[in-house]
């Protein structure tokens, strides 16, 4: 039997293209089984606690509305970064993928995807 492969997916829970490639590993997890190994490691793009500028949300909807092209983002819509409640503040998603990651890849995964 071969060694599985191991690979550390670094991902920022409230970034678009990290779903996007989230989404990607997925499918590559169902493609190769037991030969692929997926650790999820969530950290903080934007590690700060302050909100984000207004500058800043209008970049993000530009990149969310980027990522939402992609085939695995088309999902993804950019009001969730303009202000319906959605977190703003790193900290508390990566604190919530960080205890999802603790209780398994389960639970990780369904914070990671949805």
């Amino acid at each position: 039997m071969r060694e599985p492969i191991r690979l550390s997916f670094f991902h920022d829970v409230l970034c678009a293209f990290c779903q996007v490639a989230a989404e990607r590993v997925r499918r590559l997890e169902e493609e190769f089984g037991d030969l692929l190994v997926v650790e999820l490691r969530p950290f903080a793009l934007r590690p700060e606690e302050a909100a984000p500028s207004p500058r800043d949300l209008r970049r993000q909807v530009r990149l969310v509305k980027r990522a939402s092209r992609e085939p695995e983002g088309a999902t993804l819509r950019p009001r969730a970064v303009a202000g319906d409640g959605s977190p703003v503040v790193e900290r508390a998603a990566l604190l919530a993928a960080e205890a999802a990651r603790c209780r398994g890849a389960r639970h990780s995964a369904r914070c990671l995807i949805g």
